[in-house]
């Protein structure tokens, strides 16, 4: 899983590019205990498809809207707001486990990973180093296969020990000293 969700503020007034981590952060590590809401189809964009690939959506008292630490900033370089600002900064709505790395929806393949979310990233797309990521960046591999079948796998056994036990979904976050987090140098995008 990653949850580091790296959003570009565009240029600041040196030139420099401004990267925003729209990770979502509890508001109290004490209350880090959520329902979880099961979303049959992720994503679908025009509701006319099943993608096959699920999602779970993080609840407090059965409300999508859960108490988060604010981001850095709800502002672009440029002062606009950046595209999908919280209405509340205080709130973070829709918090999701779903699809990341490279996956296959209706044909198609696209390149996700977290804006405030919890992605599932195969470990085909996971590089322990930073130059490991860039080249296969460069070398266009990084694509090669889909975690679609490693997460229909993950996400098939949380539904199925759910309905199986009568249980409701859970997630138990665990605690992240947001000091240590890794800023990268350099952004790749294809």
């Amino acid at each position: 899983m990653t949850r580091d969700g790296w959003y570009n503020l565009e240029k600041n007034k040196n030139g420099h590019y401004e990267l925003l981590n729209r990770a979502f952060v509890p508001s109290n590590w004490e209350q880090n205990l959520y329902g979880v809401y099961w979303i049959p189809s992720y994503p679908n964009l025009a509701k006319v498809f099943r993608s096959g690939l699920d999602a779970f959506i993080f609840t407090r008292f059965g409300k999508r809207k859960i108490p988060a630490k604010p981001l850095r900033t709800q502002k672009m370089a440029n002062g606009k707001d950046i595209e999908h600002a919280r209405t509340d900064e205080n709130f973070a709505t829709d918090v999701m486990i779903h699809v990341g790395g490279t996956y296959e929806v209706n044909g198609y393949d696209h390149l996700g990973g977290s804006l405030g979310c919890f992605a599932f990233i195969s470990d085909d797309d996971i590089y322990s180093t930073p130059e490991l990521a860039k080249k296969a960046s460069d070398d266009d591999s990084y694509d090669d296969k889909t975690t679609n079948a490693d997460w229909k796998k993950i996400a098939d056994r949380i539904i199925k020990l759910s309905f199986e036990k009568k249980k409701e979904l859970r997630i138990l976050l665990d605690y992240r000293d947001e000091s240590k987090n890794y800023y990268p140098k350099e952004v790749l995008s294809e």
